[in-house]
């Protein structure tokens, strides 16, 4: 507990570092009526504390509120909340309710309700101009989403593992956002790739039912993370002209098809994965990036020629498995390759078919 120089009370942290949370029943109860006016922070992370949450109960003056990994429950709404919040963190309890981004505090800069058991309605909001961070995951909401209301200054957009569907435009997102997550919902429709903030790193959209062709070579410069596995995408994939910067791309698990050509991939890729597609032709490992960590190509159409020489030291996931290749490559230095770490997955595949 910190006082200020009055002696009154200005920021009590209870938090737990532990995010072990199998036993909460020697933890008790907390009753946020009774906190101390001047309070201005309160920390309760990872406690357990059962209890009912009531916005309009909170300090008038606090800014800082983390209570995620308890068990409060109570009805989550945002214009009952103190106007001086600033930082409020609920995610990972048992609240319900609706989230109306119109009524939320005019300070408000950082919103988590992840994990909860939120299943209302969903009103986003540009009025929420000093909204940065906004997490909504894991719920239950179920609704159409449109992309143009979310707040104009947001860096981070989180709504995944709800019950969102219809299509979305990629096109009406702010300029300002850093990083986009709406996977695992019920989202269809196609998906238009080339006219992203300039500014976005990540994007997460796997497991919805996206159709239609994807445009990578006009992603922006910066995009690092791009996850779209578990969809209905078809057609053929350009990885010529991939962003620099690009650590992981996750096709899996969609309908693309035709041929792909991996000499040209960014030198910081670590992560590249097309399994479960209906990729054919031939395949050359021979100018692999030399950060790679993970090549999936398994289960596609491959038929071609494998060409295999000296792999990256750092690719420890190789997958092939599910192809028709047939020989043309050597594989030299395997035991170097070996014994510096490079431990593949089915290694054994790979030496059967180059010694075919």
């Amino acid at each position: 507990v910190h006082l200020d120089e009055n002696s009154r009370v200005q920021k009590i942290d209870w938090s737990v570092e532990s995010t072990d949370t199998s036993d909460f029943t020697a933890h008790g109860s907390i009753a946020l009526q009774w906190l101390p006016n001047s309070t201005e922070e309160l920390h309760i992370r990872n406690c357990g504390f059962s209890g009912v949450f009531h916005g309009d109960q909170l300090p008038a003056d606090i800014r800082v509120f983390r209570a995620s990994q308890n068990r409060l429950t109570g009805t989550i709404s945002l214009e009952s909340l103190p106007q001086q919040i600033v930082h409020l963190d609920l995610s990972s309890n048992r609240l319900v309710g609706s989230i109306n981004l119109r009524m939320a505090p005019k300070k408000l800069r950082f919103l988590s309700v992840f994990e909860n058991q939120i299943a209302g309605t969903l009103r986003l909001s540009k009025t929420a101009e000093a909204l940065t961070f906004l997490f909504l995951g894991s719920n239950t909401i179920k609704t159409t989403i449109d992309l143009s209301k979310i707040p104009r200054d947001a860096k981070a957009f989180s709504c995944e593992e709800n019950q969102l569907f219809g299509e979305i435009d990629l096109t009406v997102l702010p300029v300002s956002l850093q990083e986009l997550n709406l996977q695992e919902n019920h989202l269809e429709g196609p998906l238009e790739l080339s006219h992203l903030p300039h500014g976005l790193l990540e994007i997460a959209l796997y497991q919805n039912s996206f159709s239609g062709t994807i445009d990578l070579i006009h992603l922006p410069s910066c995009m690092q993370k791009v996850y779209l596995q578990r969809n209905r995408l078809w057609g053929s994939i350009d990885l010529w002209n991939l962003p620099k910067a690009l650590v992981v791309l996750s096709l899996s698990k969609n309908r693309f098809s035709g041929k792909i050509n991996l000499s040209n991939l960014p030198g910081q890729l670590k992560v590249l994965t097309f399994s479960g597609n209906q990729l054919c032709g031939d395949i050359d490992l021979t100018g692999l990036p030399q950060s790679l960590e993970t090549l999936d190509l398994s289960e596609n159409a491959f038929e071609g020629a494998l060409k295999v020489k000296t792999l990256p030291k750092t690719l420890t996931v190789l997958k092939i498995d599910g192809n028709a290749f047939r020989k043309t490559g050597v594989l030299k230095n395997l035991d170097d390759c070996l014994l510096e770490g490079n431990v593949m997955e089915n290694m054994k595949e790979i030496k059967q078919i180059l010694s075919q």
